[in-house]
């Protein structure tokens, strides 16, 4: 019963440490207006816009929208609701990225 009460409690620290190694991304609304100079390959459906720069994903939505990122792998980067507007995200790391607004789905490359 102890070996088990220790096993228990060295999972959780394990589990406890690696959730606090996940970076945290926070969406924040952006300041920035959209242009080419600064958007490549930007996707566009029902008044929904996404664009990339570097480290950044940039989304443009006409409504509120429920929004989710994922990596390639199907692991949960950020998920949110975000009010009609440009919002970008900050992630600290390039990749290719399954971005899911509302039923809109589509792959960005940061």
């Amino acid at each position: 019963m102890k070996l088990f009460s220790l096993i228990i409690v060295v999972a959780s620290l394990l589990l406890a440490n690696q959730l606090q190694a996940q970076p945290h991304y926070v969406w924040k609304e952006s300041q920035t207006e959209i242009s080419d100079k600064i958007a490549n390959n930007p996707k566009a459906n029902d008044g929904i816009e996404i664009y990339t720069r570097p480290g950044t994903l940039i989304v443009h939505t006409p409504v509120k929208s429920s929004v989710k990122v994922l990596s390639i792998l199907g692991q949960l980067i950020s998920q949110t609701t975000i009010n009609p507007g440009t919002f970008e995200l900050p992630l600290n790391t390039h990749g290719i990225f399954i971005v899911k607004i509302n039923e809109y789905t589509v792959r960005v490359a940061i």
